[in-house]
Formats: C-alpha cells, sequence, structure tokens
C-alpha cells in the first residue's frame, strides 16, 4: 500500500498483481451522526463526479464500517467527510474496509508523529532554558568572585 495526502483527502492505493484499489478519505475530527459523507468516483483525466452516498452499497458500508472499526482499535473518533474511489478499481469483497483501515491508522500514526517532533522540540527548549538558567547562574558566580577578589 502506498499513502498520500492531496489536499485534504488522505488517499491509499493498492496494487497487487491484477487488482488495484484507490481510496481517499477526507477526515473530520468527530465522527458525528447524521452527517453524510460526500461520494467522488473518479474517471481518467475528469473532474471527480459526485455520486449519492448510499450506504448500503459495498463501498460505502465497507469504507465507514472501516473507520468505524479503526476508530474503536485506535481511540480516536474520526468521521469521514469525503470519500473518494476510482469506478473501474477492481472489485473485491472487503477491500475498501482493510483500506479505511489502513487510513485511520496512517493518519494517527501521523498525528502521532507530529505530536512528538511538536512535545520534542518542547523538551529541547526546556533544555536550553535550563542549560542558559546554569550558565548566567555560573557567570554570576564567577563575577561576584573577582567583585569580591579586587
Amino acid at each position: 500500500m502506498q499513502f498520500s495526502k492531496i489536499q485534504n483527502l488522505d488517499v491509499v492505493t493498492r496494487i497487487t498483481g491484477p487488482t488495484h484499489n484507490y481510496l481517499g478519505i477526507e477526515f473530520s475530527a468527530y465522527s458525528g451522526e447524521g452527517n453524510t459523507p460526500v461520494l467522488e468516483r473518479l474517471r481518467t483525466h475528469d473532474e471527480p463526479v459526485l455520486e449519492i452516498m448510499d450506504p448500503h452499497t459495498d463501498l460505502c458500508r465497507e469504507v465507514m464500517d472501516g473507520v468505524a472499526i479503526a476508530n474503536e482499535r485506535f481511540g480516536t473518533h474520526l468521521g469521514v467527510v469525503r470519500i473518494r474511489y476510482i469506478g473501474d478499481d477492481s472489485k473485491v469483497s472487503g477491500v475498501y474496509n482493510q483500506l479505511a483501515q489502513s487510513l485511520v491508522e496512517h493518519f494517527v500514526e501521523r498525528q502521532r508523529q507530529s505530536s512528538f517532533v511538536d512535545e520534542s522540540s518542547t523538551l529541547d527548549d526546556e533544555i536550553i532554558d535550563r542549560h542558559a538558567d546554569e550558565l548566567f547562574l555560573e557567570y554570576d558566580r564567577r563575577e561576584s568572585e573577582d567583585a569580591a577578589r579586587a
């Protein structure tokens, strides 16, 4: 699987021999009931075609179920704002469920890495501040010793 980001869409592509699948999901921070995602079907070299989101179709059901399963597993509450797929992708039962779970996992991991970078940069700032305080104290101590000797 290959992951990418296209504007607000988190995208996964899967190619295994003769089968290929593409799934893009725009996530929201909250999985509120009653929110109906936008469904977009891609065709070669065309703009996405909007379709009616029917939760009973295999693709829609698999994507929504996959996100719900991954939310449960990761303790997240991601909602789905938009689903994008390619109309002539291989029809393999369960594949969009798996791809949706993978996208949530990838999204969560990216958030954790981003959070780790923010925390480590905060830690670096704290270390620098602590060392700066120690250097100023040492400078003041030496200055006081020099003044006492003079």
